[in-house]
This record gives structure tokens, C-alpha cells and sequence, in this order.
């Protein structure tokens, strides 16, 4: 097994490049201590029967940070590529030392609630949590989230993937619970899972790996590689195998694995082969040849060009991209909807789905990425099985079948907490504006 050397050493390594470790920041909030730990074993596997889970991490002893590389700007909102010349972070997985694993360990600690998290949504799970950009602020952490922001982005917004993440994997890693630490201040585990996910990828260069490869592996449109070739360039640097996804036999994702010597905070990580002696392992996903790495889509390019047909006095039909934004009947803009056609409180242009409206009989039909939108039941939708709906656009608000351009929502969303939005009344009025 080879030993993860420290930050700083990396940071001076030329072969890293740019890839800089986070400074010390002031916080606003006080960081209680970790517990102490005599010296310990590594956390995979474990010798004894009982230990001491705030000390070594049980059962979730073998972690594996994986990595994305997506191509298709038109697939997220826009930025969600990423760098260039990086994959980008997908997250920290606490797996048995088996390969097995839990999730969603703690729904007192899981700021997740929305009906995909069945274990701990609405009432179960603490809203507390439920924003990761504020408990990071909250605790000074700005230069880690503004890193985040660049490097783990998610296909749904940054913040839904976090805080996925956090409650999915975070809760079920023991040296993160709150009894593991002195003076310990609500949330600040959670500063701890994000520094040390931050802190191994940037030990972690993938993209640099592959491009030292000789021959070197290089993103290209029209180049393919063998699956041995890829492995091989990645098990160079770290003396032990990285696990490689294909999607359409195009590379998409790795996984690098460990196991800990003392707790995530302040233990050693060391890197290690994976063991899937009690799960199978994941599924096979890339060929042995054929494999394709293609360079990142240039997801600033303009929308297509808009085209005009006559249309009623006061309606617009833009053919192309753009974002449906949620506008009270107050007049505040909150949130926006994402790509199944539900309402979500974020940022404009963070978590946003992005549209594609296409012109029918002098008016528009739209579909995210999930699918064809539509209205079933008076509830808009959208997926792969949604019968299309013909819609209008009037002033730049969506208009449905019948003029009203007035839609509703049972409650104003939460957290991570999605909402439908209907034709017929309920208990929240709102507009829906097009922002193309």
C-alpha cells in the first residue's frame, strides 16, 4: 500500500501544476477539536472485534474519492463542466471494508429533505443542514466554497449535488459524528467532510495522470484508448488500481480508494486496492478498447439563433435554451424549476434546468433534459413518458392552455425540497418568466 503524502508536499511538486492547497481562514463560527486518538490500525481491516469508532472509522473503513469527467455542456446548467483541463469531484464514499456500504446514516444530521431521500424526508430531517453554502460561510470557509464552486459541480446545481453528498455518504462516516468531538459547535462536521473530500482530490490529479501516460492519454473527438492503457496511467502514480465508469463507452468517472490510520479529521489516509469481496464490485462499464475521452464542450457558446413566425399580439415563441424562473405573486423571484418540472428555491442560474423550446402551430413546446414537458392532472412535468403540451409565452411569462397565466404551488419549497406547480389552486400564486 502506498502512503498519501502530505498537502504541502504535493503542492511543491511540480507534477501537480496549479493545484493548490486551501490556506488557513478565519471563522466565524468556532471549531471544536476532534477527539484524541492513541495510535491506531488502519481502518481496513479491521483486528479487533470492538474498536473505537470515533477513532477508526467502522464499519465504513475503505473511502473512495470519485471523480466526474462530463463533456455535454448541454446537459447541466451552464459552468457545470468544469475546469478544462481537471475531471471534477463527485464526492467521499465510507464503504465497508468489503465493498458493501450504508447511506443516509443519520437523518438528524441530514439537511436532505426531499421525497428521494425516503429514509429522512420532510419532518425527519434537520433543515439545519440543509444548506451546505451556509454552513460553510457560517463557519468562514469561503475560499473552500468558492474552490468547490469551481471544481465539484453538479448536473442539478453545485448545492444539490453537496449536500447529496453530505447526507448520502457524510453521516455514515463515525469520526464525524458529534460525539467525536470537544466543544463541538452544530455543523461543523460537516466542514470537515468537505475539507478532506477538497484536500484528496487535489492529491488526485486524474487529468494530469492520464496526460503523462507515454504515450499520452488526451481528450480528442476522434483518438480512442484501451481500458488496460487507462489503468495503467493511473496506477503509476499511487502503486495500487483505480477503478475506471464508461458511459457510451466514454470515459466518465474514477474512483481511487483508501483506508485511514485514526479519524477522517486528523487520521492518515493511505491508498489501497479496492475490495468488493462482499458486494461483486460495480458493474463492468467500459470496454477493454475503444474507449473515448472527449474534450469538454464549450458550454459558453451562444444559444441558437432565435427564429421568427407570426404570432398573436403580445406572445413570443423563442426557438432555443433558456430557464423557467419563479416569480410570487408579490412580485419576489424565488428560485426556479429544475429538470423533472419541479419548483426548487435556488439562485437563478445555479440549479436551473435549462429548456429547450421548440415552435408548434404558433406556439412552443418545451422539454429539459429528463424529457418532454407537460401538464397531466393539472401538474407540470417533465420525463421521458410526459405527453407533450403546447404552451405560450406572453409578456415573457409561460402561459398554459386556457390564458391564465397564473400557476400555483402547494407550499414554497425548502432546503432541498421540491415542488410541484399546478394549473388549478393552491395555496402559493405564481408566474413563471422565460429567461432565454
Amino acid at each position: 500500500m502506498a502512503f498519501l503524502p502530505s498537502i504541502k508536499s504535493l503542492a511543491q511538486a511540480a507534477f501537480f501544476g496549479s493545484q493548490i492547497p486551501l490556506g488557513p481562514e478565519s471563522s466565524s463560527l468556532r471549531l471544536g477539536t476532534a477527539k484524541t486518538c492513541p495510535n491506531t490500525g488502519l481502518s481496513c481491516p479491521s483486528s479487533v472485534d470492538v474498536v473505537d469508532t470515533c477513532c477508526v472509522n467502522s464499519p465504513g473503513g475503505q473511502f473512495a474519492q470519485t471523480q466526474f469527467w462530463n463533456s455535454d455542456a448541454s446537459a447541466g446548467p451552464p459552468g457545470y463542466l468544469g475546469p478544462n483541463n481537471s475531471f471534477t469531484i463527485h464526492g467521499l464514499w465510507p464503504d465497508h471494508c468489503n465493498g458493501q456500504y450504508d447511506s443516509v446514516c443519520d437523518c438528524s444530521r441530514s439537511g436532505d429533505c426531499s421525497s428521494r431521500n425516503y429514509k429522512c424526508h420532510n419532518s425527519a430531517c434537520n433543515r439545519a443542514y440543509s444548506s451546505i453554502t451556509n454552513i460553510l460561510q457560517n463557519f468562514g470557509k469561503d475560499e473552500l466554497l468558492e474552490y468547490m464552486a469551481t471544481h465539484w459541480k453538479g448536473i442539478e446545481g453545485n448545492e444539490h449535488l453537496w449536500q447529496h453528498e453530505w447526507s448520502k455518504h457524510g453521516t455514515c462516516v463515525s469520526t464525524l459524528e458529534t460525539k467525536c468531538y470537544n466543544n463541538y459547535t452544530e455543523a461543523q462536521e460537516v466542514v470537515d467532510y468537505f475539507e478532506k473530500t477538497v484536500e484528496l482530490y487535489k492529491s488526485l490529479p486524474t487529468h494530469d495522470w492520464l496526460l503523462a501516460a507515454d504515450p499520452p492519454i488526451t481528450p480528442s473527438t476522434t483518438q480512442t484508448y484501451t481500458l488496460s492503457s487507462i489503468k495503467d496511467a493511473l496506477k503509476t502514480p499511487r502503486g495500487v488500481s483505480a477503478i475506471i465508469g464508461c458511459q457510451d463507452n466514454q470515459l466518465r468517472e474514477v474512483w481511487y480508494h483508501f483506508t485511514v490510520r485514526g479519524s477522517v479529521q486528523t487520521g492518515q489516509f493511505v491508498a489501497s486496492e479496492p475490495d468488493f469481496s462482499g458486494s461483486g464490485g460495480p458493474r463492468e462499464s467500459c470496454p477493454d478498447e475503444g474507449i473515448r475521452w472527449l474534450p469538454k464542450d464549450d458550454d459558453s457558446r451562444p444559444s441558437r439563433p432565435t427564429t421568427s413566425v407570426p404570432v398573436p399580439t403580445g406572445t413570443s415563441t423563442p426557438k432555443g435554451k433558456g430557464k423557467l424562473v419563479v416569480r410570487l405573486n408579490g412580485g419576489n423571484v424565488l428560485g426556479c424549476l429544475i429538470g423533472n418540472g419541479k419548483w426548487y428555491n435556488t439562485i437563478p442560474g445555479s440549479s436551473c434546468a435549462s429548456f429547450i423550446s421548440s415552435i408548434e402551430d404558433n406556439a412552443i413546446t418545451l422539454r429539459s433534459r429528463k424529457g418532454p414537458c407537460g401538464i397531466g392532472h393539472s401538474a407540470f412535468s417533465c420525463g421521458p413518458k410526459v405527453p407533450s403540451t403546447k404552451f405560450q409565452l406572453v409578456d415573457g411569462k409561460l402561459v398554459a392552455d386556457g390564458g391564465n397565466e397564473t400557476w400555483y404551488a402547494a407550499h414554497k419549497p425548502s432546503g432541498t425540497a421540491q415542488e410541484t406547480i399546478f394549473t388549478s389552486k393552491h395555496n402559493v400564486r405564481l408566474v413563471l418568466e422565460w429567461r432565454g
